[in-house]
């Protein structure tokens, strides 16, 4: 936009592009047409497009039509990292349910595809969540119908464990319906639904349940499994899978290997992974304690890529909110780090040694809370692990 607008084409800014003009012999691109009308000439070309995900920010898969334009070859298009769509009569019911500390096993038949654990959340049309949206990334044409989402309700108990958990509630509970005595162990919204599920009249009283009969309800506590039918609308996820084959592009320059002055950067590509948990915290403590002090290369990319506002907040004489930093040994001190100038140059301060030692920083981060060691020896770091998630 800044560079637009320096070169006096402010008003070309958020226009759309038509196509791409190729030379005669189709070794460069040579102009730019818009949908107004406009040929503007150029010297490169970057396509920074997005993918399919999003179309309300622009992500309208524009770019792969530019890319076919210039010869290349697109990966077909999926979604990843999207909601799934469950076909069971009760999901409805439990819409809005979210579910906390929780395993997950996606089966396609005896084969276990994917396990995880961590939060999730019922929808109208399914399931959805950090778990369910890294699961996706795994499962292939699940329109046909032959995954199945095992959910583990209490997975630190094993089933001999949270027998006698339920047998306690049970006595202490006797003279109670089996729908009303299973607050203690059940999310309320869910009760209903697993008291159904379990085959039991929801008003038998649980002096009545035989061994059997618990044994049936510990069961679905440990594996209540719904029915995957399809992901959600390409426009609904996160990520989308596919694109600009990536063989066809150079790794050093992100250059096209077709069109001399074509680049292709970002989610156009066929480029996506699965979630690394711990990653995005990990990021935050780094960037924090290294980008105050490690000038060049990495030293400056970690505070951009991992955070500028992390860097600051966890480095700050006063933390801000969502920031708490805790110190195992006593390597932090106020001497330590200067305070940001009130003038335009850097905030980051690199002129003083990072001290050896320990540091800790617990961040809430978008994986939620999460505390990351760093271990400084020379001035340098030399270890980082995550703590306690």
């Amino acid at each position: 936009r800044d560079c637009l607008l320096s070169r006096g084409l402010g008003d070309v800014y958020k226009r759309q592009v038509e196509r791409l003009e190729l030379t005669e012999d189709g070794r460069r691109v040579q102009a730019v047409h818009l949908t107004d009308g406009r040929r503007l000439t150029c010297d490169s070309v970057a396509v920074c497009t997005g993918g399919c995900s999003y179309p309300a920010t622009g992500s309208t898969g524009d770019g792969y039509t530019f890319a076919r334009q210039c010869g290349h070859t697109i990966v077909p298009i999926r979604p990843a990292l999207v909601p799934l769509v469950c076909d069971n009569n009760f999901i409805p019911e439990l819409q809005g349910l979210s579910l906390r500390n929780v395993e997950i096993r996606v089966t396609q038949g005896n084969k276990e595809v994917y396990t995880d654990f961590g939060e999730m959340l019922f929808t109208h049309y399914g399931v959805s969540g950090p778990v369910v949206l890294s699961a996706s990334s795994h499962l292939t044409q699940p329109e046909r119908g032959v995954y199945n989402l095992h959910i583990d309700l209490k997975p630190a108990l094993a089933f001999d464990v949270l027998d006698r958990r339920v047998q306690r509630d049970f006595s202490a509970l006797q003279n109670k319906d089996l729908i009303n005595a299973l607050g203690g162990l059940l999310p309320r919204k869910l009760i209903p639904v697993f008291v159904r599920r379990s085959g039991l009249e929801p008003g038998k009283k649980v002096n009545q349940i035989s061994r059997e009969e618990r044994h049936a309800l510990v069961r679905l506590m440990k594996d209540f499994a719904v029915h995957i039918t399809d992901f959600r609308p390409v426009e609904e996820a996160i990520v989308t899978a596919g694109g600009v084959d990536v063989r066809q592009v150079s790794p050093k320059t992100m250059g096209s290997k077709l069109v001399e002055n074509l680049y292709f950067a970002g989610e156009v590509l066929d480029v996506d992974g699965a979630v690394i948990p711990g990653r995005y915290a990990a990021g935050e403590c780094v960037g924090g304690i290294w980008g105050r002090f490690v000038s060049g290369g990495t030293g400056v990319m970690g505070p951009i890529v991992f955070g500028r506002l992390a860097a600051r907040a966890a480095m700050a004489n006063e933390p801000a909110t969502g920031y708490t930093l805790k110190t195992p040994v006593a390597v932090i001190t106020e001497e330590m780090f200067a305070k940001d100038a009130d003038s335009a140059e850097s905030l980051f301060d690199m002129s003083q040694t990072l001290a050896d030692g320990e540091y800790e920083a617990t961040v809430d981060g978008q994986e939620g809370p999460m505390t990351v060691k760093v271990t400084v020896a020379d001035g340098k770091i030399a270890a980082v692990v995550v703590a306690e998630n």
